[in-house]
């Protein structure tokens, strides 16, 4: 579960957003029997209630029986102008990848993580280190890189590519979910590769939900409006 907010030992029951968090759930129910992605958009600015809302959506997927492959991330101001830092903190908090961990440590990590959910080795091999390079791991002998590393644009196509790959081959059994929180903070590179994913494979049955304040639409105007099925949820202060 995402971390709350709050006193240690003392839970508040949720007020007022029942309405938001039941077109949540249909969202989610919609992704499973449409094997579709469905985008939810949760826009409030700070303090309003972005991060509870999702918390409870969480506790209600925690008590769904339907099997899903759970992935979260999130993006801050100190690592915003860092290239696909939101990409590799979904793939770092899923693997255990630390921040104080060597260079063969993190590849390692990142490659048993991806072969859990891969099945054949070479596939496993080839997505890790298209998706390492791309991250920031040090993936320069790797041999599937070797001769176009000086390409920075066919590298970063091919790791959308792959990533785009390991999304797809996960959720042929199982839906996923993509728990993104402050969006409006992630870096430029990690944004264009959810907009290539959204897309692109629409036919997933993924559910992807950004948190995030306006300022997203102000940077990115055209988010969530291609061909996903998107919605978006204001959340606007509570009454008295």
């Amino acid at each position: 579960r995402v971390d709350t907010r709050g006193v240690e030992g003392i839970e508040t029951r949720t007020i007022g957003r029942e309405e938001e968090l039941g077109k949540m759930q249909s969202a989610f129910e919609q992704a499973v029997e449409q094997r579709q992605l469905h985008l939810i958009n949760i826009v409030a600015e700070a303090g309003t209630g972005k991060s509870r809302l999702l918390y409870e959506f969480t506790k209600w997927l925690d008590m769904q029986k339907q099997a899903m492959h759970l992935f979260k991330g999130r993006a801050t101001q100190e690592i915003a102008q860092i290239p696909y830092a939101l990409l590799r903190d979904i793939f770092s908090s899923s693997f255990g990848i630390q921040d104080h961990d060597t260079a063969t440590v993190a590849r390692d990590k990142l490659e048993k993580g991806i072969r859990s959910y891969v099945e054949n080795e070479e596939t496993g091999k080839l997505y890790s280190h298209f998706i390492g390079h791309l991250i920031g791991l040090d993936y320069s002998t790797s041999p599937y890189l070797k001769g176009i590393l000086g390409d920075a644009q066919q590298i970063r196509n091919l790791a959308f590519h792959y990533a785009m790959q390991f999304f797809t081959d996960i959720t042929r059994e199982q839906v996923g979910v993509l728990l993104l929180e402050d969006i409006h903070w992630a870096d430029y590179g990690s944004l264009d590769f959810f907009e290539h994913l959204m897309n692109t494979k629409t036919d997933l049955p993924l559910l992807i939900i950004g948190l995030t304040r306006s300022t997203l639409f102000e940077q990115r105007p055209d988010w969530g409006t291609g061909p996903v099925q998107t919605l978006r949820l204001d959340l606007l202060p509570l009454s008295d």
